[in-house]
This record gives C-alpha cells, sequence and structure tokens, in this order.
C-alpha cells in the first residue's frame, strides 16, 4: 500500500496561549463595598457592550454598573460601539442605586462627565422626558 506523506489529519497542532490582558489586582471581597453613593464620579472600565448600553466595573465596588445607551453622550447614539468599547476607560456619574449587596442595580451616566477631564458637566437633556411612554 502507498502512505501519503501530507500533512497528518486529526494531530495536535501547537498553539501558542492567547495573549494576557494585565489584570488589576485582585482585592478580596471584604475589602470591597456593595455600591457606590449616588452623585458619585468615578474612573470605570467597560467590561461589556450590548445593545442597549455598556456595563462598566466600578473599581473598589462589588456591583457593576450600567450606563444605558440614553447616558453614553449628549448626541444620539446609533450604536454603543460609536461611544464606549471592550476594556476603554471611560469617566462615569452614578445616577441611581436600587437594591443592595451584589443584586443592586447601578445606573451610570458618561454624559454627565467630560470624559477628558472627569469634572461634571451641565446635561442639556435633563428633565426632558425621554419622549416615550411607560409601559
Amino acid at each position: 500500500p502507498h502512505y501519503s506523506s501530507g500533512p497528518v489529519r486529526g494531530g495536535r497542532r501547537s498553539r501558542s496561549p492567547p495573549p494576557r490582558r494585565p489584570r488589576s489586582p485582585q482585592v478580596p471581597d471584604e475589602y470591597l463595598l456593595d455600591v457606590p453613593e449616588a452623585g458619585s464620579t468615578m474612573r470605570a472600565r467597560v467590561v461589556s457592550v450590548k445593545p442597549f448600553g455598556a456595563f462598566v466595573h466600578l473599581p473598589g465596588y462589588r456591583s457593576q454598573g450600567l450606563v444605558h445607551i440614553s447616558q453614553l453622550a449628549a448626541r444620539r447614539v446609533e450604536s454603543v460601539e460609536e461611544v464606549a468599547k471592550l476594556e476603554d476607560e471611560v469617566w462615569v456619574s452614578v445616577l441611581s442605586v436600587e437594591g443592595e449587596g451584589r443584586a443592586a442595580r447601578v445606573s451610570c451616566s458618561m454624559r454627565r462627565v467630560d470624559q477628558q477631564t472627569g469634572e461634571e458637566i451641565e446635561d442639556e437633556r435633563a428633565g426632558g422626558g425621554g419622549g416615550g411612554g411607560g409601559g
């Protein structure tokens, strides 16, 4: 019989592991606070992008925050990725906190904070109703 000297199928390929991202040092849970105070402003890292907004890691806290698409910028945003991409470092203002502990829902805004300086800015759209009915 004739044996092919071609590539072996089904064999193991030697692949190097994916490059590791530098991670922030892990802080033991007992040193983390459950949720930030409403009204506080802080630096945050985008950890997940969804069609409705971006989830951000709030350093020093157990809970993540959600920046709704309507809170990403003072202008109309068609796609979250226009403003926030995975791993971006952004400034956020904590709008509200509902619940306690890990189950807390933390609502954040990027449009209320100057993304260059971290200073709070006047929100031109504040007080406007959002233009939709409830449900």
